[in-house]
């Protein structure tokens, strides 16, 4: 399974731990590139059976996960937002 997590936070990293422990692959968004980078190399050597993190500037996959403070939903979809697309236009 392929999910992009939007956000960096705890949150954000529990889900990714235990989605990359069961085998599926991780992309990370954030309003800040390098910063979702930096989580996915941190949290790599937690990947089992073949699964990937990678950082990323859109969001790609088949489930998307939004992990930011409720306060900033809103403003954190509209800046990301435009990258979603159906799965079959993919």
């Amino acid at each position: 399974m392929n999910t992009t997590i939007i956000g960096t936070g705890k949150m954000a990293r529990g889900i990714a731990e235990r989605l990359l422990s069961g085998g599926n692959n991780v992309t990370f968004v954030s309003r800040d590139e390098k910063r979702a980078q930096e989580v996915a190399r941190e949290l790599a050597p937690k990947a089992s059976g073949g699964a990937t993190a990678r950082g990323a500037a859109a969001i790609e996959g088949e489930i998307v996960v939004l992990a930011t403070p409720y306060s900033g939903a809103i403003e954190t979809v509209r800046g990301v937002g435009y990258t979603l697309r159906p799965a079959d236009e993919t």
